[in-house]
């Protein structure tokens, strides 16, 4: 075992590990379409940038999301159509720039595992409405009805941004978008998911196929746009905001929504405000929330206690077996 290493020491080596991926990994556009799963050289650049966000080195966050910016037009840039961003037909498209697989395999109940080897990204199917559910021409199939959208996100969205539809509805929006019907008896609070869901295209009853186990939707783990918020808040909080702003309007302008022109503590709201709603449901608001002291704010009624949850407790196996941590090198609070 190894003793705790500080937090100093874990960054200098993520940041010495991703400088090293940079100079060999190729660019985006440089892989042949078989090839397009691996990781690329702008994937790598927006981790470093992300890593130097997190760690609140704003100017060398700067630099990295610059190397990725000037590939904007060539490996990377904004898909026009906001609603297929996460839909199966534009994986590893120009706004991807690192995925998670998945890939149906002729599931069924009879064969299909329940471990980490599934194949199927089963998770879409967990978070589908739980019915009675009837998709009209929404497209979208009944699921298990885990991690239901919540009014707080649908009412994040200025009235007139279309991503609010292409990414949460309510039950009356299916009916007069869709022609569907969704009953309300499963604790939730009236709204269904339209990004990550369970579309019925993108899994198959084939050969006998159970289609809740087939669903083959990658998850995006860093796409263009989420690069242009993070650039513009590293900008911001040097106070340059005019290039914050560059970078986040480029945002505002693919969803057709107006530029934002607020400077100062202003404009970082609305960086923080765009981020919840650009990247909705896709993995980035918990710790955002946390980097930015606000998920006291935010989840506090959700049972988020300041000083414990901004960290994960160490599990009790690993300082049982590791000599040199005990109980005392626990995180605060667990």
């Amino acid at each position: 075992g190894m003793a705790r290493t500080p937090k100093t020491e874990v960054y200098a080596q993520i940041i010495k590990d991703l400088k090293e991926a940079i100079t060999d990994l190729p660019n985006k556009t440089a892989y042949a379409a078989v090839d397009k799963f691996r990781v690329n050289k702008q994937a790598a650049q927006a981790m470093l940038g992300k890593t130097y966000l997190y760690a609140k080195d704003y100017p060398n966050a700067t630099l990295a999301f610059k190397d990725v910016i000037a590939k904007e037009g060539t490996d990377v840039g904004l898909l026009a159509d906001f609603s297929k961003i996460t839909r199966a037909e534009s994986e590893f498209g120009i706004e991807s720039l690192m995925e998670s697989s998945f890939i149906s395999e002729n599931k069924n109940w009879g064969n299909a595992n329940w471990d980490r080897n599934a194949d199927d990204n089963r998770h879409l199917q967990l978070s589908g409405p739980r019915g009675p559910f009837t998709s009209g021409t929404s497209g979208i199939r009944e699921g298990w009805g885990f991690n239901p959208p919540t009014l707080k996100i649908y009412n994040a969205f200025e009235a007139t941004d279309p991503r609010r539809a292409a990414t949460v509805i309510t039950t009356q929006e299916l009916v007069t978008m869709y022609g569907g019907a969704f009953t309300d008896g499963w604790d939730t609070q009236g709204c269904i998911r339209t990004k990550y869901q369970t579309y019925a295209a993108e899994t198959n009853d084939e050969n006998g196929n159970t289609p809740e186990l087939n669903f083959s939707t990658n998850w995006r783990l860093i796409r263009y746009a989420d690069v242009l918020l993070m650039a513009a808040e590293a900008y911001q909080k040097q106070g340059k905001d005019a290039e914050a702003r560059i970078e986040l309007n480029k945002v505002r302008a693919r969803a057709g929504m107006p530029d934002i022109t607020a400077s100062g503590a202003a404009l970082f709201t609305a960086i923080v405000k765009e981020r919840q709603v650009e990247l909705a449901f896709e993995g980035f608001r918990y710790w955002d929330l946390v980097r930015w002291d606000l998920a006291q704010q935010e989840l506090s009624s959700l049972g988020f206690v300041k000083g414990k949850h901004e960290l994960f407790p160490i599990p009790l196996d690993e300082i049982n077996g590791n000599i040199l941590i005990g109980p005392k090198n626990q995180n605060p609070g667990y």
